[in-house]
């Protein structure tokens, strides 16, 4: 895997470039997806897709961010009307998830005998132009969860850094375009993103 670009931020969190081929074409498929399913196209067929969900806390007056759940193949039933759709999200996104975290066992060797399973789905996250954020959290000890991958879907808007706070490791707007970030026990706060659509893989 020498053509894999990544920069090790610190023990265990590796920052990966440009491993989305076409990541606009995400962004446009989940839109597209949640508004065909608005309007009732499905009718009665059967579809695991939803409407962007809103994601709240009890204490914030309006949600952090809009979740548009997303599956990987073997989770996508024959019978779901929006199953092409699906699918071509499922191909360029888990593709380039799977390339990148084969590469990080490269460097952690431990992880493979670690994990024992995939989360059977995941989450693309839209946040508004208006105070959207991920309030400061930590996947470990919470959850199951022994690594977490943010992948960044665009970055044509201002805010949207991730302070890794144990670590003393920030992201930068520089860092943002089409990157993945996998890492282990650390919290990924997101703070004052904009128009930011990103995928959460856990």
């Amino acid at each position: 895997m020498s053509d894999v670009d990544f920069e090790v931020l610190d023990l265990g969190l590796v920052l990966y470039k440009d491993m989305i081929p076409d990541a606009q074409k995400v962004i446009t498929l989940a839109n597209n997806l949640a508004g065909r399913f608005i309007s009732g196209e499905h009718g009665e067929n059967f579809t695991k897709v939803q409407d962007w969900e809103p994601w709240w806390d009890d204490h914030m007056p309006k949600p952090f961010n809009y979740k548009f759940y997303i599956f990987r193949h073997n989770e996508i039933l024959a019978n779901d009307y929006y199953r092409k759709e699906l699918i071509e999200i499922a191909d360029s996104l888990y593709g380039s998830l799977d390339r990148a975290f084969e590469h990080y066992l490269t460097l952690y060797p431990w992880a493979r005998n670690s994990v024992k399973s995939e989360e059977k789905q995941d989450g693309i996250l839209r946040y508004e132009k208006d105070g959207g954020h991920l309030p400061a959290h930590q996947d470990l000890g919470v959850s199951s969860r022994l690594i977490s991958t943010v992948s960044y879907l665009n970055d044509n808007y201002e805010g949207g850094e991730i302070e890794f706070r144990q670590s003393n490791v920030g992201t930068s707007q520089n860092h943002r375009k089409n990157a993945q970030k996998l890492g282990r026990d650390v919290p990924k706060p997101c703070t004052n993103s904009k128009k930011a659509v990103k995928m959460c893989k856990k």
